[in-house]
């Protein structure tokens, strides 16, 4: 038979290491989650390097801004060799990217060269998209659509738009994958 006493003093240690587990967990669930920041997180030189690339690889920027999601994967990195060999040099890049694909559209949208277009311009045009679901869905399949006269004659409503607002226009026949994007960001969703 257990004495009481010992039962006492078992029950202390057991209170003992449970609340010593309380008060512990969170400084471990909080250094678990500094160190997966840390893994994402990228220098300001490996940022530079990346932009350079992107710049140096256009069809790559325009795809990962549109699908972030997709920066590590097994299709994307087949079909953009460069890419590929870019991230392997750099593994800490595509992981921010999927951990923290918004921020780092709006970083590149953001860096991007004086020809962008105005977060006025964009919220223009993601109110027009908003307006227009049909065109909306199209483009969201291919944003590239913009660019062709017809995709632009077949839709009236697009083709008086981009006549009221000629910078839009221009971006539009530019960098139409940019446009929908900061489109998109303007309504406030976030790309896939």
């Amino acid at each position: 038979m257990i004495s009481s006493s010992r039962c006492l003093c078992f029950g202390r240690v057991l209170c003992g290491l449970l609340l010593g587990l309380l008060l512990t967990s969170p400084s471990l669930v909080r250094a678990a989650v500094e160190k997966k920041a840390e893994s994402t997180d990228i220098t300001p030189a490996e940022q530079a390097k990346f932009d350079k690339f992107l710049d140096n690889h256009p069809e790559v920027a325009d795809e990962l801004i549109q699908h972030p999601g997709r920066a590590d994967g097994a299709e994307f990195l087949k079909n953009h060799p460069a890419y590929a060999t870019f991230i392997k040099d750099h593994p800490k890049i595509a992981a921010s990217i999927k951990a923290h694909p918004r921020e780092f559209v709006e970083g590149f949208l953001k860096r991007e060269d004086a020809t962008a277009i105005t977060m006025t311009q964009a919220k223009d045009f993601g109110d027009f998209l908003q307006s227009h679901p049909a065109i909306e869905k199209d483009l969201a399949a291919d944003p590239v659509k913009l660019k062709e006269a017809k995709f632009v004659q077949n839709h009236p409503e697009l083709h008086e738009f981009l006549d009221k607002h000629p910078g839009i226009a221009g971006f539009a026949a530019a960098k139409p994958v940019r446009l929908f994007v900061r489109a998109q960001l303007a309504m406030g969703k976030t790309p896939a």
